[in-house]
């Protein structure tokens, strides 16, 4: 019998603030949000505002039973998903939020007065620290996944997370940027990965050192060293239109690299 692909996806693919324009269609204007089922839990990477439409598909579709949110940080474009989510496609299932102490303490402000009407503890939704390097499991969810973590490089902070179900592994690299003393460090937390979820804010030759992102040509150099199967680019800066992310595109498949630049409503099977 043939053993079912999992379904990767991404619903936000932009960094900083979400754009809602003619010529950022092709790709999306939402900010960081990806999934993987994992059984009958959904294992989500970050809550940016793709968690809207990825909870308007939930409201639909009633298999799935717990959502699992991974919070790399508390920076707004992260996070900005949740209050609406948790009052709407959250109400009807249970939703764990998982990410590091300071981004807990700030998701427990934002969802709530004076920003939201309806506060976190009224979404019944439950908490769960993470400390970096720590293994751990989906709480009360699919016990078939692994999960670790490891402390980015993002000013202020940030997680970076790799999990792994049913054989496929994902390790999610939002937001990165390449620090010399950390990068043999990187290149073993993703070492054979399925998938490698990669920071690709900036077109390379415009790198802005120490803003906490990467260009698409420091991702694929790092996951060829790493072993990683495919890597996805995301997190494009608003700037980046269709058009020029079609030419990063192009430019990336010219130098022989296996990337894929995410864009929204697209489905990958790992």
């Amino acid at each position: 019998m043939a053993v079912e692909k999992l379904r990767f996806e991404p619903w936000g693919v932009r960094g900083s603030f979400p754009v809602a324009k003619e010529g950022f269609l092709s790709y999306g204007g939402d900010t960081s949000c990806f999934s993987l089922l994992c059984g009958d839990s959904l294992a989500v990477f970050d809550a940016g505002s793709g968690l809207t439409a990825l909870g308007e598909r939930l409201e639909r579709e009633r298999g799935v039973r717990s959502v699992h949110i991974l919070l790399s940080h508390a920076h707004i474009d992260h996070i900005m998903g949740l209050p609406p989510f948790l009052s709407g496609a959250g109400r009807d299932r249970t939703v764990h939020l998982y990410g590091g102490g300071s981004t807990l303490d700030a998701v427990e402000r934002l969802a709530g007065e004076p920003y939201w009407p309806c506060s976190l503890r009224d979404s019944g939704a439950r908490l769960h620290r993470v400390d970096p390097g720590a293994p751990f499991r989906l709480e009360g969810g699919e016990a078939g996944a692994r999960l670790s973590s490891m402390e980015g490089t993002h000013p202020g902070g940030c997680l970076w997370y790799r999990l792994e179900y049913a054989g496929r592994s994902v390790v999610y690299f939002l937001d990165c940027e390449i620090d010399r003393e950390r990068r043999l460090e990187m290149i073993r937390f993703a070492r054979n990965a399925s998938l490698l979820v990669w920071d690709a804010s900036f077109p390379p030759g415009r790198e802005r050192p120490g803003w906490g992102h990467s260009t698409w040509a420091q991702g694929a150099a790092l996951a060829r060293e790493a072993g990683a199967e495919r890597v996805l680019m995301a997190h494009y800066a608003r700037d980046l239109d269709d058009r020029a992310l079609e030419r990063l595109e192009r430019g990336a498949a010219q130098a022989g690299d296996a990337c894929i630049f995410a864009r929204e409503g697209m489905e990958i099977k790992l």
